[in-house]
């Protein structure tokens, strides 16, 4: 089995847990254990991230009570933390081009639209899978 620690930063407590069950016998026939973090909002992302090591981040775009949003908590963590190497998947239900350029010259991020986040996270679980092989 291999233990793979997801951070989600999403308003939305059910949103995670829609995605996981959707996902649910793909990782289970992967060998696939999930650790996660919820994050409601962008405050303690930086803790979080420095201090737990996320194997994936999911970074919604449009968080509720918060100052900032996802596409300025994604730069920080990239460009501030050097936290590149760390998959990031940032969605939005509207991503739109002005969206994908603000993290276009991240390493490793992957904007998508929030339909597609199974699909992303399936393909970075696969990835890490596959390093740890």
């Amino acid at each position: 089995m291999i233990n793979i620690k997801i951070l989600w930063v999403e308003d939305d407590p059910n949103f995670a847990a829609s995605v996981l069950l959707r996902l649910r016998n793909d990782l289970l026939e992967m060998g696939v254990v999930v650790e996660e973090e919820k994050l409601k909002d962008g405050n303690y992302v930086w803790e979080t991230v420095r201090d737990w090591k996320p194997d994936v981040i999911m970074m919604d775009h449009n968080l509720e009570s918060v100052q900032t949003n996802g596409a300025l908590l994604v730069l920080e963590i990239v460009f501030v933390q050097n936290h590149d190497e760390t998959p990031i998947i940032f969605y939005s239900s509207a991503m739109d081009e002005k969206l994908v350029g603000l993290v276009s010259n991240a390493n490793n991020v992957s904007p998508t639209g929030r339909d597609e986040v199974h699909t992303e996270l399936l393909l970075a679980v696969k990835k890490i899978v596959a390093a740890n092989s």
